[in-house]
């Protein structure tokens, strides 16, 4: 009896381009991008590092790295 190669593939999504993006899940489910990006840039910035369904367009990614930079708790 021959055994099956089994694969798993991980879902990729394309890269979140729009800032009017509202946010599905978590614990700023139903706020924009745009928002996060002013308000919380650091958990625009740790979401798109550590999930694999998650990412952030290069350009939206530079603005939240940038709005991190002068961004205050």
């Amino acid at each position: 009896m021959a055994l099956r190669e089994t694969t798993t593939e991980t879902i990729r999504r394309e890269p979140i381009r729009d800032r009017d993006f509202v946010m599905p899940f978590g614990r700023f489910k139903g706020i924009s991008i745009d928002d996060l990006i002013h308000a919380k840039p650091d958990y625009l910035k740790w979401l798109h590092d550590k999930s694999e369904t998650f990412e952030l367009h290069a350009d939206l990614l530079e603005e939240v790295e940038e709005a991190m930079k002068t961004w205050r708790t």
